[in-house]
C-alpha cells in the first residue's frame, strides 16, 4: 500500500497530505503494474477458510505463481506479449525470489515438455529495502542503523552489542533496549531523515 500510494501508482498522498495528487512519476505511464498481496488473507485480500490460510514462504511462492498465471492466461491475456519483472519489497526479499525461482521452474517445465499455453517472458526481478536472512535483517540490522545513523547512544549499542545477543532478557538488557526504543520513537525508520508523521 505504501508502494501504491506514496511511491509509484498513479496517485499519491503525500506526508501529511489529506487529499490525494497525481504521480507525474506513476509506474503505470511505463508499464503494466499488477499488484498481488502475499500471502493470502493479508491487507485486502480475503481468506473464507482461516484455518487454510497457514502460509510458508514456499507456498506462498506457489500461490503467487498460480495468481500470476491466472491473470495473465485468464484475465488479461493481452499481457502474454509483454516481458515480466517481478518486484517487492522489505519481506518480499524474500518472496519476490522465492516467486522468481518457481516462475523458472515453470518456464524450465513448459519448455521441456512443450505443454504450456502461456510461458513468462521473465526478464528480471526488483527488491526494494529487502530482508534477505531474517535472522540478521531483523532487530540487529535495526541496531546498527540506529548507531551509524548517530541515533542511538555509543554505550547503549556497545553494551547491548557485548552483552544482549545471546540473551536479550536481562535486566540491564531491557533497559538498553529501553532506550534504542526511546531513540527511534519519532523517527521514521524508513526515510531516517523525513519527517515522521504520527
Amino acid at each position: 500500500m505504501l508502494g501504491f500510494l506514496q511511491e509509484h501508482g498513479p496517485y499519491a498522498l503525500e506526508d501529511g497530505a489529506l487529499n490525494f495528487t497525481k504521480n507525474d512519476y506513476s509506474w503505470n505511464k511505463e508499464a503494466t503494474v499488477v499488484y498481488i498481496e502475499s500471502p493470502a488473507g493479508v491487507g485486502y485480500s480475503l481468506c473464507p477458510i482461516p484455518e487454510e490460510c497457514v502460509y510458508n514462504d514456499t507456498n506462498t511462492a506457489d500461490d503467487a505463481l498460480s495468481a500470476l498465471l491466472y491473470l495473465i492466461e485468464t484475465k488479461f491475456p493481452e499481457l502474454q506479449a509483454n516481458d515480466l519483472y517481478i518486484s517487492g519489497e522489505s519481506y518480499a526479499g524474500i518472496y519476490v525470489p522465492r516467486l522468481v525461482e518457481r516462475i523458472d521452474w515453470f518456464i524450465q517445465n513448459c519448455s521441456a515438455n512443450k505443454s504450456c499455453t502461456y510461458i513468462p517472458k521473465l526478464v528480471g526481478f526488483i527488491v526494494g529495502n529487502g530482508v534477505t536472512d531474517y535472522d540478521y535483517d531483523n532487530d540487529g540490522a535495526l541496531l546498527e542503523m540506529a548507531f551509524w545513523y548517530g541515533i542511538i547512544d555509543t554505550s547503549d549499542y556497545t553494551n547491548i552489542k557485548a552483552n544482549c545477543m545471546v540473551d536479550p532478557n536481562t535486566d540491564p538488557c531491557k533497559q538498553w533496549f529501553k532506550n534504542v526504543e526511546s531513540a527511534l520513537a519519532n523517527i521514521n525508520i524508513y526515510d531516517a531523515f523525513g519527517k515522521c508523521w504520527p
